[in-house]
């Protein structure tokens, strides 16, 4: 109860603390779409924009829906950890769900990082994650529970390895992470060697500042 507490406490100042240099915040963000049959699809952003506006004769998702969450975790912390040797991302993802609070029925705060520019027809953005740098003892992950539930296996995978990308690069906007991460869960990538998969990833700006 006082961790739960002690995150909304947070979430309510986010915007202020922000601005006065005591944290620094990222939110993962979800596309959720009003199918024809009216029911709703829930996809990373990330995702959608490498499929449908970034790369869409050349990038690919076709086997995302049949992997678990660990198998594209798996896949996407190989090649972080040959293009990052010394990273902390294997650490990272073992205490995610220790270091976050999934909250039902709540909408999160806007944080104004992503810059997207477009999105499919019938579909709004939404946020799904905030992600600060605790200063107490709150989480470091405040996670949208009904959004999360909605995606893919893989998708949460693709979520958390967002955030993660996020937490290491530091940048101010989500923009170059929402590439690299669209790029690491695509079918694309499982074709390279390990070589042309760390040049690619260097080129997609996956050093550290």
């Amino acid at each position: 109860m006082i961790k739960i507490y002690l995150v909304l406490l947070v979430v309510s100042l986010f915007t202020s603390l922000s601005y006065a240099g005591f944290v620094k915040g990222n939110g993962g963000n979800t596309v959720v779409c009003k199918l024809d049959s009216g029911q709703t699809r829930t996809e990373l952003l990330d995702i959608v924009e490498a499929k449908a506006f970034i790369a869409p004769d050349t990038l690919h998702f076709t086997n995302l829906e049949k992997k678990s969450k660990e198998q594209a975790l798996s896949e996407a912390l190989e090649s972080i950890n040959a293009t990052l040797p010394q990273s902390s991302y294997a650490q990272w993802i073992r205490d995610f769900e220790t270091d976050a609070v999934f909250l039902k029925n709540v909408s999160l705060g806007v944080v104004a990082d992503s810059y997207h520019f477009v999105i499919p027809k019938n579909c709004v953005v939404e946020q799904s994650v905030l992600q600060i740098e605790p200063i107490f003892h709150e989480a470091r992950y405040t996670i949208n529970l009904d959004r999360w539930n909605q995606l893919v296996p893989a998708q949460k995978a693709g979520l958390m390895m967002h955030e993660l990308i996020y937490r290491d690069l530091q940048d101010a906007d989500s923009r170059r992470v929402r590439l690299i991460t669209g790029y690491l869960f695509s079918d694309e990538i499982r074709k390279l060697s390990l070589d042309q998969k760390v040049l690619a990833l260097k080129n997609l700006g996956l050093v550290k500042n």
